[in-house]
């Protein structure tokens, strides 16, 4: 990582409901926070009910 350059965070996939794709959004968050410095996120999840698969 370069000292003085925000780190970037780079989200990307598919979530069934906005609720899912903040929850990950806010744990990708919480993490980087702990981590110190600065850092954005790139967020580039889609919403797409369809994206959910149940396993038989």
């Amino acid at each position: 990582m370069r000292r003085g350059a925000p780190m970037t965070i780079e989200m990307t996939g598919q979530a069934p409901s906005p609720a899912v794709r903040d929850a990950a959004l806010r744990i990708v968050r919480d993490e980087a926070s702990r981590m110190g410095g600065e850092f954005e996120i790139d967020d580039r999840v889609e919403v797409r009910p369809d994206a959910v698969r149940r396993v038989a």
